[in-house]
């Protein structure tokens, strides 16, 4: 498949935020109650059954100790609201990433994004060479990038938290440039929120991404977010 024009990108990134909301509003709430085993389990048979759900680390897999790591990729309004309730799909006009941290003595939930803005949408549209035209092709492409892009925000969000001076960032994946950039700011319920949003996404051969390679290198990471959890601020009761 060769590279989308932009102006039926942006017609496929509307039909995009469409079908995800759709398939966010039609579907079982997940249920977390019970013995901490119950919960992991049901988690587990959600993210298999939903595509944009994905386990992203866990341990004490076989005791009520259970730590399990998940997330979904979500809708993000116009104000950088998750879909927590259903509301006007125009309030919608972006994708992102809610990370979910459930252990046996705490849930901490909707405190870590990684957004996708409306640009980087359109433009993973037009240069991703796959179709993507509804809710399962985005988490088909997004799914395989999860965890990398995941683990790399997490980095920048310390990295920010801790230095004044570094806020920006990038990933590679596939052959293709993700620029990255974060911010924090404080919920509806006072807690400390943190977004890395990916800005644009183009092939790493462009010259606006050779540019960046040239002089940066990538976000560098641990593979898993139980070893980087210490250091991550928002995990922190």
């Amino acid at each position: 498949m060769t590279y989308v024009n932009e102006s039926l990108a942006k017609g496929l990134a509307n039909r995009v935020i469409r079908s995800t909301y759709q398939s966010i509003s039609n579907r079982e709430p997940l249920i977390l109650s019970g013995s901490q085993r119950r919960i992991c389990k049901s988690i587990h048979r959600y993210c298999n059954k939903y595509a944009n759900a994905v386990i992203i680390d866990e341990r004490y897999t076989n005791s009520n100790k259970w730590q399990l790591v998940w997330g979904e990729w979500t809708l993000i309004s116009n104000k950088g609201i998750p879909f927590f309730k259903q509301g006007d799909i125009k309030d919608y006009d972006k994708i992102g990433f809610d990370l979910t941290i459930n252990t046996r003595n705490s849930t901490v939930f909707k405190v870590f994004y990684v957004v996708l803005s409306k640009h980087a949408l359109q433009r993973l549209i037009m240069r991703a060479k796959q179709p993507i035209k509804n809710s399962h092709d985005i988490s088909d492409f997004l799914n395989r990038l999860t965890k990398k892009l995941l683990f790399a925000s997490l980095e920048l969000g310390i990295q920010s938290e801790t230095s004044d001076s570094k806020n920006e960032g990038y990933v590679n994946f596939e052959g293709k440039f993700l620029p990255l950039s974060y911010q924090s700011g404080i919920n509806v319920l006072g807690q400390k929120v943190g977004y890395s949003t990916i800005k644009t996404l183009m092939p790493e051969h462009f010259d606006g991404a050779k540019s960046w390679i040239d002089k940066n290198n990538p976000l560098a990471h641990k593979d898993s977010f139980l070893i980087m959890s210490p250091c991550f601020i928002f995990s922190r009761k």
